[in-house]
């Protein structure tokens, strides 16, 4: 189905662009969220086209409160789970990202975009083997696959984070570490909780946090998603890196 709804949405965009609807939504959508987000039903997996919207794949509450978030900061450094868009998004609105990458060609693509104060990062999975416990992705086609260090090189940075990004692989043990290399004031976005696993893993640590739930539009999809939005409770930190570091 989602194949067929791209194939589908390249058609209508040739056709649209022939008579012109695609230079004029172009026009609008620097002036309107809703107009960029007509815009963006066209570009779904094509960043080049995602990165010319500046924009994120993240509903566009969450965005406008992460934009807000990071304006607040003083050269705000961001780790992300999960390269593409949003990569270049944050690169514009931050001193320094660090994106951190399981797909080879994938990361290709984004360094080739990204600027000087972006750091992506491939991180390949490894085989599951019987000696340590491994971390895996529930996603359908990564069976048999362990995201261990994937998750875990965010302890190499020695940084702590004004804002963290969870978008990728084996999220719920991602949220775990994120919270270890934090602010004290920071904010986690936690992407595409609609699932209820992600949710789960949310609602085990709640009594520490604070959890802003957004949904709404999305660019590129026709439906709207949820992002949590997460930050310490007062006196709830867990403990880990320091503030210093």
């Amino acid at each position: 189905m989602r194949l067929f709804y791209i194939k589908f949405m390249r058609v209508l965009f040739v056709g649209f662009r022939q008579i012109g609807a695609i230079k004029l939504l172009d026009k609008l959508a620097k002036r309107g969220q809703f107009a960029c987000w007509l815009r963006s039903l066209f570009t779904l997996y094509d960043l080049p086209q995602l990165v010319l919207l500046d924009t994120t794949w993240w509903n566009y509450n969450a965005s406008n409160e992460v934009e807000k978030f990071l304006a607040s900061r003083s050269n705000p450094l961001v780790f992300e789970w999960g390269s593409g868009a949003s990569t270049i998004w944050l690169s514009k609105r931050a001193a320094f990202v660090v994106a951190i990458e399981h797909d080879p060609q994938w990361a290709i693509q984004v360094r080739d975009m990204v600027p000087s104060n972006v750091k992506v990062q491939l991180v390949l999975p490894g085989p599951v083997n019987s000696v340590e416990a491994p971390v895996v992705s529930m996603k359908t086609g990564f069976e048999g696959l362990d995201f261990s260090e994937y998750v875990s090189i965010i302890e190499t940075q020695n940084i702590v984070f004004d804002l963290i990004i969870i978008d990728g692989r084996a999220r719920e043990a991602c949220l775990h570490l994120a919270l270890r290399h934090l602010k004290r004031d920071g904010m986690i976005v936690f992407d595409n909780v609609d699932r209820s696993r992600y949710r789960k893993s949310i609602s085990a640590i709640e009594s520490i946090i604070n959890i802003n739930w957004t949904r709404g539009l999305t660019p590129g999809l026709p439906y709207p998603t949820r992002a949590a939005l997460i930050a310490f409770a007062l006196g709830g930190r867990e403990g880990g890196c320091s503030d210093t570091k």
